[in-house]
């Protein structure tokens, strides 16, 4: 029998519907923290460190010992027979009668003594192999318009669009980095198997390939952190460009920056393959610098927001270090002696530089095509492709965290129709019941949003790594898109108090539809709240969208126990941040339910009251009290709204 709790958690009842309850099985995980942030966003990178720290303490691991040593095989990077001939053929590495890297002093006086060394013999590996002559055009780049197209064919199963799947039995994306040099097919060619890559000669790209590697160690990139926050800049140390129809053009990263010249957008996180940092022996501290390259590799997920995972390195003067950031977290190889192992050290180089968009961990079914920027999914039919125009180039929605569900929100435009909808990408956890089975138990219900169609290919963070997905203290994610129908602006971006409040009104309404039909949504905030569509009728001028949190519910099982890792930060109630607080012993919160719900719903208008001073008019600064509410700390959060209750009632 479940003891009777009131708010407090200290004894009391608490009135509940009868007999509805939770079946949707939850496993437990780790309470670690999230680096999706505030509203207004990280003051500094030092910030930003703190919580990565937290947020990936519990969800590191270290790999196999292939990992690192053989994860790029020779026909991905470089053969036996190549590895010999750049040794011959240069002088940056000396095999008799002492091994070693040439230039890099043995014992340094400080680690700028061996950043041009570095910088030296990376530019020479990739030139030695033509890397920056070598511009592939991934597959899904050559779908064309798929609908509505001309002079496009396309030669590509569904299965095969995203990263992980499509491939041989037995192999993973850390087994299928392929350059095959001798099926160039020429620049022209539009007709592409998943098996081949399209390469084009170094002379058709020699003016418009900019330098794959670049020294940034003094070069402050611009971050994008909270709604309106841009003042924070790091300086990785190397900077590995991409290139391609997977990464943003230079034109674009022009608009998009508003500055007037190209060569001052080449290091950009934007334009990031893989970030390096340099250390000395002296001065390397794993845990510190894992946290240092965390804070890069987050930057590439949200700038460029088509990534399924980030490699980056740390080097020293003896060692290099790899790692995979992605949604379950970072895996890290062992250190791996580059003098001792040079030919491991120039395929990890050469892998960290492809110029094949899945090794480097893009989502291949995001590409730009003719100046703009697409998505393809299978709809309609089984095994039919249809190539969605991005509006605004950009995902319209994305967590900011590196572990987590990774979600991302993209407007997109059918090209056939005209039809607008709602693409959305997302990570959930294996154990939890996928998002479009409850949209569509959805289905026609008022004020709750609509399922056009989905796709889930199977792919999961445990085939990125290559690992098998029961590894201890590993939670295993799968990647889904759902497509939805696309209705009116998120809540806050009211055009007047009447469609403000009808588009709340409604929106409750929907939420209480879907406890009706047995679902609790858990995770009530400014953008899962839409206003409806034009001259929508009474009942969805507003909806309810995002059921990623929502649980199902009878009369047999119980409610979810509240947790503080479910919800919108900003908008989660008392109860829910008193749950993280250190409590006596013996203290028993109440299950996660529909009062949560509510509480949550009641901070969204108040929220917008106070952030704006009307429509479109965000105020600037933003109210501190608001910050508050999104704080990591649970005791700040939890204390500013009970204040805020207080002058409530006081007035």
């Amino acid at each position: 029998m479940r003891p009777n709790c009131d708010r407090s958690g200290v004894g009391g009842s608490r009135q509940r519907q009868a007999g509805l309850s939770c079946i949707t099985t939850i496993a437990k995980s780790p309470i670690t923290q999230s680096s999706d942030g505030t509203y207004c966003g990280y003051g500094t990178g030092e910030d930003q460190a703190n919580v990565l720290r937290e947020e990936l303490e519990r969800h590191k691991s270290e790999g196999e010992d292939k990992f690192g040593r053989t994860t790029f095989q020779p026909v991905d990077t470089a053969t036996q027979e190549q590895l010999e001939e750049f040794f011959e053929d240069t002088n940056y590495f000396t095999l008799n009668p002492k091994k070693r890297w040439n230039g890099i002093p043995e014992v340094p006086l400080s680690e700028k003594t061996v950043y041009n060394p570095y910088v030296n013999i990376i530019i020479g590996i990739l030139s030695y192999f033509e890397v920056a002559a070598r511009q592939m055009v991934p597959p899904a780049a050559t779908l064309g318009p798929v609908e509505g197209a001309e002079g496009m064919t396309l030669n590509l199963s569904p299965e095969a669009l995203i990263l992980g799947t499509g491939f041989a039995e037995g192999t993973t994306p850390h087994d299928t980095l392929v350059t095959k040099l001798d099926d160039n097919k020429g620049a022209g060619n539009t007709t592409l198997d998943t098996s081949d890559v399209l390469i084009s000669e170094s002379s058709a790209v020699e003016d418009t390939t900019p330098q794959p590697v670049h020294d940034t160690h003094a070069t402050k990139l611009g971050h994008i952190e909270g709604v309106d926050n841009t003042t924070v800049k790091t300086s990785p140390d190397i900077l590995f460009l991409g290139s391609g129809d997977g990464f943003w053009p230079d034109n674009k990263l022009v608009q998009a920056s508003k500055l007037s010249s190209k060569s001052s957008l080449k290091s950009t996180y934007r334009s990031c393959a893989s970030p390096l940092e340099i250390k000395t022996e002296n001065n390397c501290a794993f845990w510190d610098n894992l946290v240092q390259i965390a804070v890069y590799a987050r930057q590439c997920f949200i700038q460029q927001e088509n990534r399924f995972f980030v490699y980056s390195a740390i080097l020293t003067e003896t060692f290099i270090q790899l790692f995979q950031f992605d949604r379950a977290g970072v895996m890290y190889s062992k250190r791996i002696n580059i003098h001792q192992h040079p030919r491991y050290f120039i395929r990890i180089i050469l892998a960290l530089a492809s110029p094949d968009p899945e090794a480097l961990g893009l989502d291949t079914s995001i590409q730009w095509y003719d100046g703009k920027r697409y998505l393809t999914m299978p709809t309609r039919a089984e095994n039919e492709l249809v190539r969605y125009e991005i509006e605004n180039h950009k995902a319209c929605f994305l967590r900011r965290a590196i572990r987590g569900r990774g979600t991302r929100c993209w407007n997109v435009i059918d090209p056939k129709t005209g039809d607008k909808y709602l693409a959305k990408d997302c990570w959930r956890s294996v154990d939890r019941t996928p998002e479009w089975e409850l949209l569509e138990m959805a289905k026609g219900l008022e004020g709750v949003g609509q399922m056009i169609g989905y796709w889930e290919p199977e792919m999961t963070i445990s085939s990125l790594r290559g690992i098998d997905r029961n590894t201890p203290n590993f939670r295993d994610r799968t990647f889904c898109r759902v497509l939805l129908e696309r209705y009116g602006k998120p809540i806050h971006q009211f055009d007047n108090k009447k469609q403000l409040l009808s588009a709340f009104r409604d929106a409750i309404a929907g939420h209480r539809n879907l406890w009706n039909k047995g679902m609790l949504h858990r995770d009530i905030s400014i953008n899962n709240i839409l206003i409806g569509k034009e001259n929508a009728p009474v009942g969805s001028r507003g909806v309810v969208i995002d059921l990623d949190m929502a649980i199902l519910l009878n009369r047999e099982g119980s409610l979810a126990g509240v947790d503080f890792r479910t919800g919108t930060r900003i908008f989660q109630t008392i109860m829910v941040f008193q749950s993280q607080m250190k409590q006596k012993p013996g203290t028993i919160f109440p299950a996660h339910d529909y009062l949560d719900d509510l509480e949550s719903c009641f901070y969204v208008p108040c929220w917008i009251w106070f952030a704006y001073d009307g429509p479109g008019l965000l105020v600037h600064p933003q109210p501190r009290f608001l910050c508050f509410w999104g704080e990591l700390n649970p005791a700040m959060a939890s204390n500013s709204k009970f204040v805020f209750f207080s002058q409530i009632c006081a007035s």
